[in-house]
């Protein structure tokens, strides 16, 4: 049976520019039990800010008011932190070094989201059992 909350324990740093998607992508995480850091709609305050938080997964938006996000999901990686672009991009605009980011086309539904989220969360436990730790 699944969880009520299968995102419980997560802290997700959420970055949306747009005010309603973020308030809404907010309420959906924090109703499946995750904590969001944010949201962050600038990527100067997200790097500054939300990199400075510990930090479980992320749900990123590309285009941020005339900027991309790849230096904030490049900054993520250095991290090893799981993220998932939730965006109006498709795929085919989507840089090679990220053709393996879960892309989650706008607009979405809730579960879609959540589900994306918890297997960013258990992709990324399967690898830390992997490396022994």
């Amino acid at each position: 049976m699944a969880s009520q909350y299968p995102l419980a324990g997560l802290r997700i740093l959420l970055v949306e520019d747009e005010y309603f998607t973020a308030h809404e992508t907010q309420r959906v995480i924090e109703r499946a039990g995750g904590a969001v850091v944010g949201p962050f709609g600038q990527l100067p305050e997200v790097m500054e800010t939300g990199l400075a938080q510990p930090l479980d997964a992320a749900v990123i938006d590309i285009g941020l008011r005339g900027e991309t996000a790849y230096r904030l999901a490049e900054a993520l990686d250095a991290r090893g932190v799981p993220y998932l672009f939730a965006t109006g991009y498709d795929a085919a605009a989507v840089p090679e070094q990220f053709s393996g980011v879960p892309l989650l086309q706008k607009p979405f539904r809730e579960p879609q989201l959540v589900r994306l989220v918890a297997e960013l969360r258990d992709a990324q436990a399967s690898v830390g059992n992997e490396s022994g730790a």
